[in-house]
């Protein structure tokens, strides 16, 4: 059966895989042949401007740079076919025609034991089920270029690449004998949620604004009525070959948006990118040989980390595919260290924030790779970064230039342990005068607790709206009803959501999603300010962000940082009950 490292199926229809018949075991000097296809759709000249994208382009560029320098696994550049709008290395435009004409071309020269990279970087979204396979009725599509709207008289978006024709397509590949690791980097359907904050103008939902298209017909779905779409059962074909082996990488579930926005965070050189893209590279790049599983499971401790409970990404495969290790390597050890450089007067490395680094780390300079840490030469900090290269200075009294044919390996990085929390937006027009009132007082409270050195946690203040790990929001439960029937299109709001609604302004504490809803089990943590003291909202809030403090905090001690990832950090958590550590 398949094996599924979240709660439900989505994209596809391979949520049913069975276990195959395994691939032949490979001699470790005889290493598969790889092969990419990069499918990276930011413009959409049949839809409204307004829903053009600007971070695929950017994740097969950066994805594309990352696959040629892979350190173990590498793809001949000759083997990356990239079909994307504004980039100078792309094949041609992503069509549908074309999409399928590479996947068809792959199927033709792949061969038994290969492996095959795909990425699908743009909109997703639903349409009605071609057949009744479908236990939800939808079927999932990708949308490529030159997708036109679903206007009246019409099931489904003229030219989507639906998921049957995309597993039609992969089959093919695999009935070759080749491994495939797909991975989808855009929205399945439209969201149930309401995100409150209207964000910082660069955190863009991967999903078609159905208010924007004026001809849309529409159509009834589970989703549209908030139902969550369930896993597919779909069999698979005969095997009369050993057909090879398939994980599936999602950003989102079937009912979630998902993101693209200015990468990494607090860079001083952000590129517009998809999160789930970005974090897949950097988990990668810390260690290339792990499996499927490992890095599914590292991705979502890495969205546990930033906050954000949602999306949640979805791996899937049978058991043994997730239990293989990326691009087709064989178990080995890997520790993160780079040769050093010299170009134009500079000393660099071929390694970036992609790969966990930044400004001010520290590394050893060693005479070569098999040197031990102890025998460093001296040290160099990373002065200059960006996303794939980082330039090196040596480190005044640890060493004098760095030699040629040096290698370096992290040895110390700054860590951040600051809590950015965004406050709740003081003044918004549509807000009613007690709103405004609380907001402003919890903007008073949090500067105080900011100010405040005692405070067990570290806080940076920031505008509402701007990205953060904490947002706050002052508003009634009515005013988020209103806000979920403008964005849901109600006539009548649901029974269960219009009980739960009153007037009083309550202060609601969202994650990095910021997303705000009445619905059971997605209402974030709230306090009614009409009912509390001044006090009592201080404490509360304290306790409350001392909570996302140490949640947050210690899951990015363990993330995103290679001196946890090659063992030589240790972390102790202890319980403290008074002045007794348990």
């Amino acid at each position: 059966m398949s094996v599924f490292l979240t709660r439900r199926a989505v994209l596809m229809g391979t949520a049913g895989l069975l276990a195959l018949p395994a691939l032949p075991a490979r001699s470790t000097t005889a290493p598969p042949r790889r092969h990419a296809l990069l499918v990276a759709v930011s413009e959409y000249p049949n839809l409204p401007k307004s829903n053009w994208l600007r971070g695929p382009v950017n994740d097969a560029r950066i994805m594309r740079d990352w696959l040629m320098g892979n350190p173990v696994a590498a793809v001949p550049p000759e083997a990356i076919t990239v079909l994307g709008d504004g980039l100078e290395f792309s094949k041609a435009m992503p069509t549908l025609a074309n999409i399928r004409s590479e996947m068809a071309a792959l199927a033709g020269r792949v061969g038994q034991g290969d492996f095959v990279y795909l990425q699908f970087s743009g909109h997703g979204h639903q349409q009605p089920a071609r057949d009744d396979s479908e236990i939800d009725g939808l079927d999932e599509v990708f949308m490529p270029r030159d997708t036109e709207i679903m206007r009246k008289g019409l099931r489904e978006w003229p030219n989507a690449y639906v998921d049957k024709d995309i597993k039609a397509d992969i089959d093919a590949i695999r009935d070759k004998g080749a491994f495939v690791w797909a991975v989808f980097d855009c929205c399945h359907s439209a969201t149930m949620t309401r995100n409150v904050l209207a964000g910082d103008g660069d955190e863009v939902a991967r999903q078609i604004d159905l208010n924007s298209l004026e001809d849309f017909a529409g159509f009834d779905t589970p989703a549209s009525r908030g139902l969550s779409a369930t896993p597919r059962q779909t069999l698979l074909g005969s095997d009369a070959v050993a057909r090879g082996g398939l994980v599936a990488f999602y950003a989102s579930q079937t009912i979630e948006p998902t993101f693209e926005m200015p990468l990494p965070k607090g860079s001083d050189n952000p590129v517009q990118m998809g999160l789930f893209t970005h974090t897949l590279l950097m988990r990668m790049a810390e260690n290339p040989t792990l499996t499927y599983r490992q890095l599914g499971e590292s991705v979502l401790q890495s969205y546990t980390a930033m906050n954000r409970i949602k999306p949640i990404p979805m791996f899937e495969g049978d058991e043994e595919a997730l239990n293989a290790r990326l691009f087709g390597t064989e178990a080995q050890d890997y520790l993160p260290q780079w040769p050093v450089q010299r170009a134009d007067g500079r000393i660099t490395i071929a390694a970036g924030e992609i790969h966990g680094l930044e400004r001010g780390a520290r590394l050893a300079v060693l005479s070569g790779p098999g040197d031990a840490t102890d025998a460093a030469l001296g040290q160099a900090e990373i002065a200059q970064i960006d996303g794939l290269r980082a330039t090196l200075v040596p480190v005044p009294g640890a060493m004098g230039d760095l030699p040629d044919g040096a290698w370096v390996r992290m040895v110390s990085r700054p860590l951040d342990l600051v809590l950015t929390l965004a406050l709740p937006p003081e003044g918004a027009p549509d807000r009613s005068p007690e709103e405004s009132v609380g907001a402003i007082t919890i903007g008073g409270l949090l500067r105080d607790i900011a100010a405040d050195e005692t405070m067990p946690f570290r806080l940076s203040l920031v505008p509402a709206g701007q990205r953060a790990d904490v947002h706050l929001d002052v508003l009634s439960p009515n005013g988020v009803l209103a806000l979920m029937q403008d964005q849901e299109g109600w006539v009548i709001p649901p029974a269960d959501l219009a009980a739960r609604a009153d007037a009083a302004p309550r202060l609601w504490v969202m994650n990095a999603s910021r997303v705000l809803s009445l619905r059971e089990g997605q209402e974030p943590v709230s306090l009614n300010l009409a009912t509390n003291t001044l006090e009592n909202q201080r404490v509360w809030l304290i306790d409350t962000l001392l909570r996302a403090y140490r949640a947050t905090r210690i899951a990015a001690l363990g993330t995103g940082n290679p001196l946890t990832q090659s063992g030589q950090v240790t972390a102790r958590a202890y319980l403290r009950r008074g002045a007794q550590d348990l």
